[in-house]
């Protein structure tokens, strides 16, 4: 999408619903484990608000619910996005424990332990 030439409802319709697509193929990304990249998404959505401002749509009651609809999905994304974090961050500071207690245990006890 370009904000060179002026949108008309239709065009801003097909832009929220083309967001929403992106929207969702990165929660399903995010929630397979995978990496995502949210800016294709930021510049999607600052195209489509660039374009709104500067012809607001004449029945712009479709495009609101849309566009309601994009903030509900990055709330949704944001919290899932969170929990990953927070997911990563138990996980780095319970190998980090582990670690520090496989490396400051006495060896004369991994010796007996490991004949037993």
């Amino acid at each position: 999408m370009t904000t060179d030439q002026k949108m008309n409802a239709n065009e801003l319709q097909q832009g929220i619903e083309a967001v929403s697509d992106m929207i969702v193929a990165a929660r399903k990304l995010l929630a397979a484990g995978e990496q995502i990249d949210l800016t294709s998404i930021e510049n999607e959505i600052d195209t489509l608000c660039q374009a709104i401002h500067a012809d607001p749509p004449k029945n712009s009651r479709d495009i609101r619910r849309g566009l309601a609809a994009i903030v509900d999905d990055l709330d949704a994304l944001e919290h899932e996005l969170n929990d990953q974090h927070r997911q990563l961050e138990q996980n780095l500071a319970e190998r980090t424990r582990k670690l520090a207690l496989e490396a400051y245990s006495d060896p004369a006890n991994k010796d007996s332990e490991n004949k037993t």
